[in-house]
């Protein structure tokens, strides 16, 4: 059925046909009887059908059918005309409602709901519905009867359509969205990077063109809404955020302080002179250093994978980490290495072997919330994409069933 549902009707061109549709429609929809009023060349004062003709009194549901197929200026004011016309009904009419072929067009629509007639018999307002094409194609779709009746070619056996559309479907929407799928439920994707979404992007996004089933849309929808919060935890602000704590409290420890004297501003307006405290030309260094490529080889391979050898014994550490706090602590300004002030705690190491030998990089971003955040997602969003791809392979294996078995 959602298939069928995003399947194309084209208007029905035969006045006596698209009355016949109208009529039928209305039965399916309102579950109520119809009949079509009078034929033509008879007084039909402004309706083509009726409803149930044993019953006389206010409560009858009258239609008018509009086949047009371009857009009529006079649309409104022929539906006002028919409307007037049930004064002259032998019956009182409690219900109008226009059938048309016309596209929806809600200025159209405000103006006919806008009309206000009072029934001459009755005495009271009719109710006033309008059903452009849109609406009376959306029955026709939902019911296999309709479609074999007015649309046989299209229509090729109970709960299917026509076969180039559901192959076309296959192939443009299915297909491509189990390979993606697929690939993000393996979990073929770093924690560092954002999971690609093109093809299940597109149909959440714009589901009103593909007409899924409720249980695959909200499958889908919820898979695409944990894949966007994990793609928003950055690993790479999470990992520099902890490198640059480490570097600024080690330090700290070494130096007693990430600053290094006060730097002097006047202010005019205050005719004021304010101190601020400047930061240690290391600490500037790091705070205006992205370190893209470091940091990213860092979380490819946050584990010890270097040996340092230091009068304090060996250091396990990782390697690009230790080359980043080395190039901090040891960067040029004009040409000449920085140099750095005594130290004020006693330690038998380099003051980069005691930053990876203090703290430890990758326990602290094992623990961080972020980071068992985005690997909680992950797990979801592998599960999650496992169990969409089940539902959507069934779609698949149904339009093969129904299309592409071959009878030998």
């Amino acid at each position: 059925m959602p298939l069928q549902m995003d399947m194309h009707l084209p208007e029905i061109e035969n006045e006596s046909t698209f009355e016949e549709l109208c009529h039928d429609v209305l039965e399916i929809k309102n579950k109520e009887k119809y009949y079509i009023y009078g034929r033509k060349g008879q007084t039909q004062n402004g309706i083509d059908i009726r409803g149930n003709q044993a019953i006389f009194d206010d409560s009858q549901v009258v239609c008018q059918c509009k086949n047009y197929f371009s857009k009529n200026n006079k649309f409104v004011e022929n539906v006002i005309e028919d409307i007037d016309k049930t004064d002259d009904l032998p019956f009182g009419c409690g219900k109008f409602i226009v059938m048309t072929s016309l596209k929806r067009d809600n200025a159209v629509l405000d103006k006919i709901l806008s009309i206000r007639k009072i029934s001459a018999k009755t005495k009271r307002k009719i109710e006033i519905e309008v059903m452009f094409w849109e609406d009376i194609a959306k029955v026709v779709k939902g019911h296999d009867s309709l479609l074999k009746r007015y649309y046989p070619t299209l229509y090729t056996g109970a709960g299917s359509i026509n076969r180039d559309n559901a192959l076309a479907r296959k192939r443009q929407i299915y297909q491509p969205l189990v390979d993606e799928l697929s690939v993000i439920e393996k979990g073929e994707f770093r924690l560092q990077d954002s999971v690609k979404t093109n093809v299940l992007n597109e149909i959440v996004e714009h589901s009103y063109k593909y007409g899924l089933e409720q249980q695959i849309h909200e499958s889908l929808s919820y898979l695409l809404t944990i894949i966007k919060r994990y793609n928003t935890i950055s690993l790479f602000y999470v990992a520099r955020n902890i490198i640059f704590d480490i570097f600024e409290k080690s330090y700290s420890d070494l130096y007693g302080s990430i600053y290094d004297g006060y730097i002097s501003y006047y202010i005019p307006e205050d005719d004021d002179v304010v101190e601020l405290e400047m930061e240690a030309e290391p600490i500037q260094y790091l705070h205006t250093s992205m370190f893209e490529h470091e940091i990213a080889s860092i979380l490819d391979s946050p584990g010890a994978n270097q040996y340092i050898y230091t009068k304090k014994g060996t250091i396990c550490c990782n390697s690009m980490l230790y080359k980043l706090f080395e190039e901090v602590l040891h960067h040029t300004i004009n040409g000449k290495h920085f140099a750095l002030p005594p130290q004020i705690l006693e330690v038998e190491l380099l003051p980069e072997e005691y930053m990876v030998w203090k703290y430890d990089f990758e326990k602290e971003l094992l623990n961080n919330e972020k980071y068992i955040e985005k690997q909680r997602l992950k797990t979801d969003i592998m599960n999650s994409a496992a169990k969409c791809a089940v539902l959507i392979k069934e779609v698949i294996f149904r339009i093969v069933q129904t299309y592409e078995v071959e009878n030998i």
